[in-house]
């Protein structure tokens, strides 16, 4: 059950590949908006496990794992500009899916130093929650994309 949103930065970026893959269940939860869709998978891929096991996320403030992100960086990453980020972003924390916070901490690296840093992480439990309210629908989603392969 996998979207394809092609991303002409994310291309130009990579090389490789012309866009990103989204599973169903979070074209579902985002109401079928690719934008906040990808945002939010790839904020899901930056707190899962590195292929040895270790956390992807690695900045601890206040006890919680936290991805960090110029904007220019999230961009790149991302694909798109960063008023849509912004929007997609806010969009996907007043629906509790994501906590972020932008004016907290400030960018260490040499290119943006000093510029405000976008911190980043999932709420599992609103996710989950989401999930689950929404079973039918995902699943309905995903049988339909199935029935049209064959």
């Amino acid at each position: 059950g996998l979207e394809w949103f092609g991303s002409k930065t994310r291309e130009s970026a990579s090389g490789k590949t012309a866009g990103t893959r989204v599973h169903d269940a979070l074209m579902v939860i985002c109401d079928r908006r690719p934008g906040m869709a990808l945002v939010l998978a790839h904020v899901l891929h930056w707190h899962s496990l590195n292929k040895d096991g270790t956390s992807r996320a690695r900045i601890t403030r206040h006890d919680k794992l936290w991805v960090a992100r110029s904007q220019r960086e999230l961009g790149r990453y991302v694909g798109g500009d960063e008023e849509a980020l912004a929007g997609h972003l806010d969009w996907l924390a007043q629906h509790g899916y994501v906590e972020v916070v932008t004016d907290r901490w400030r960018f260490d690296s040499e290119r943006d130093w000093g510029k405000p840093t976008t911190h980043i992480r999932p709420c599992p439990a609103s996710i989950g929650a989401a999930l689950k309210a929404r079973d039918a629908e995902i699943r309905a989603a995903i049988e339909q994309k199935k029935s049209g392969f064959q």
